[in-house]
């Protein structure tokens, strides 16, 4: 009777703390890169720049596979040009509105190929949507500024109590002087039940 208990208890801890603060499973899809081509199956690689010149912008590209965090691929983005510049890759799920929401990725930046300087930053980014897409909430983690070997990105928060959508996004910005070309992996987005 014993040992039935302490399998019990066991499987209650293993199941409890794969989900921590009652957080959910990753909602988003394709979190790992892993499907489709170039941008990968479910995400939006996107650019803008404060410039009317076609060099100065930020560009999205497939990662060689020795350089990924985890799986065969990741993605990555470069500064390029001289202006101000930003770029990330999006996505956009439906949600059920919950307690809380905690996003994460894993970022590199090799300070021998194109290190992250003056002013160049990296950071995640969640937006929540309501209804007619008006947007509620934006929380960003902490910027990456330098080079740095894999790092973990993290941001918390609560969701607001009417939203309906919630874009995950990896953003990649730069000033006039900027430099920076990082590599993105393991994308995750849980919210609260």
């Amino acid at each position: 009777m014993n040992k039935i208990f302490l399998c019990f208890s066991l499987a209650a801890v293993l199941l409890l703390s794969a989900a921590p603060d009652g957080l959910a499973v990753n909602i988003l899809t394709n979190y790992g890169f892993e499907e489709g081509d170039f941008p990968p199956t479910g995400w939006s690689d996107w650019s803008g720049s404060g410039s009317e010149e076609p060099t100065d912008g930020v560009a999205g590209f497939p990662a060689p596979q020795e350089m990924t965090y985890s799986g065969s691929k990741c993605i990555g983005k470069i500064l390029y040009g001289a202006g101000d510049r930003w770029g990330g890759f999006s996505q956009t799920v439906d949600i059920v509105p919950g307690n809380s929401f905690e996003a994460s990725g894993w970022v590199l930046n090799k300070k021998n190929d194109v290190p992250l300087r003056d002013g160049a930053k990296v950071y995640i980014e969640v937006k929540f949507l309501g209804q007619g897409e008006k947007e509620l909430k934006v929380a960003k983690s902490n910027s990456i500024t330098q080079p740095a070997n894999w790092t973990k990105l993290s941001v918390r928060g609560l969701v607001p109590s009417d939203a309906k959508k919630a874009v995950f996004s990896i953003v990649l910005t730069g000033t006039k002087k900027s430099t920076g070309k990082i590599l993105f992996d393991e994308a995750s987005l849980n919210i609260g039940r």
